[in-house]
């Protein structure tokens, strides 16, 4: 189990701008620009999940580039 502080680096997959708000993360909001690169905390990809559209947004839009994390968020091993 990674901790809460590692960072993980997120890609926007789109050619979109994507953005999600996390209320429990002091009302945070990310947005990320067409193939853009960030690094976010994996409490933020967690928290992302519960929010709605949160999974969908990780699994259609954006790109989890560490494989640990991805398992761990998504279940899924597959990177595209």
């Amino acid at each position: 189990m990674l901790n809460k502080n590692t960072r993980i680096k997120v890609r926007n997959r789109s050619a979109a701008n994507v953005g999600y708000s996390i209320p429990d993360l002091g009302n945070l909001h990310r947005s990320f620009t067409a193939n853009e690169v960030k690094e976010v905390s994996f409490e933020e990809l967690q928290k992302l999940t519960y929010q709605p559209g949160g999974s969908y947004i990780l699994q259609h839009y954006l790109v989890i580039e560490n494989q640990e994390a991805r398992e761990e968020i998504l279940g899924e091993v597959e990177l595209e």
